[in-house]
């Protein structure tokens, strides 16, 4: 049988750099062998304007 591939986007969220957001995650996307995953980082939101920019792109990629 035919391995089907998924894709998703994966979005690490973050007050300051993400790298630890970040590396705990691709050790659990690392367990999901059919999933292709495009991770995306948003770090240092440290304002309610930061965060609403991230979650507009958010939004966006989710109607795709």
């Amino acid at each position: 049988m035919k391995n089907h591939i998924t894709k998703r986007v994966i979005f690490f969220i973050s007050d300051r750099s993400g790298k630890t957001s970040e590396l705990i995650g691709q050790s659990l996307l690392s367990q999901f062998d059919n999933i292709d995953f495009q991770v995306m980082t948003y770090s240092f939101l440290t304002t309610i304007e930061d965060v609403t920019v991230a979650a507009e792109e958010i939004n966006n990629q989710a109607e795709l």
